[in-house]
């Protein structure tokens, strides 16, 4: 079995401000160059069209590994929580 590794799933689109947050971290891990694998940026959205695809190849390339999604929802004050 192989060194376990950190995938990092940026969920969102930059076509809706306030969903534009997982496409914009995914642009500054890329830039910052850190040590793992960052699925989603603002040229190559994850979005609820491409989850399925993302699901698969977490599931077959990064059986195992930490996977850390990064998502924002829009939403009332009183649904947080």
């Amino acid at each position: 079995m192989g060194k376990v590794k950190t995938v990092v799933l940026c969920i969102g689109t930059m076509r809706v401000t306030g969903d534009s947050v997982g496409p914009r971290v995914g642009d500054i891990l890329k830039a910052r160059g850190v040590n793992c694998f960052v699925y989603g940026d603002s040229i190559s959205n994850v979005n609820a069209h491409k989850l399925e695809m993302y699901q698969n190849l977490l599931s077959v390339c990064h059986a195992g590994d930490i996977v850390i999604a990064v998502d924002a929802a829009l939403g009332e004050n009183e649904d947080v929580g």
